[in-house]
């Protein structure tokens, strides 16, 4: 049996305080029967986000985890807008946020 693909979208903009809080949130354990992967997703952000973000993946490197930093600002809409187009792109079956 193929296992259906998850994508766990985390969207930021100067969120670097929050960012291990909201993946260490997330039940892999009751997803197991699942291919999960998780995007970080940050909208321009000029703290140091991208670094946790880039740490996360770093010390997580049993998971597939997924680091996109946007040039620009698009927005909350906008960046949500991004995620949704990635899992589109890898033919994801659920897109969660």
């Amino acid at each position: 049996m193929v296992k259906k693909k998850i994508l766990i979208f985390i969207i930021s903009y100067k969120a670097s305080f929050r960012l291990l809080d909201v993946y260490k949130k997330i039940p892999f354990k009751k997803l197991k029967q699942y291919k999960i992967s998780v995007l970080f997703s940050d909208d321009a952000s000029k703290d140091d986000t991208i670094y946790f973000a880039r740490k996360i993946k770093q010390l997580n490197k049993n998971k597939k985890i997924i680091v996109k930093e946007n040039k620009i600002n698009l927005g909350y809409g906008g960046n949500i807008k991004t995620c949704l187009n990635f899992s589109l792109k890898k033919r994801i079956d659920y897109a969660i946020m």
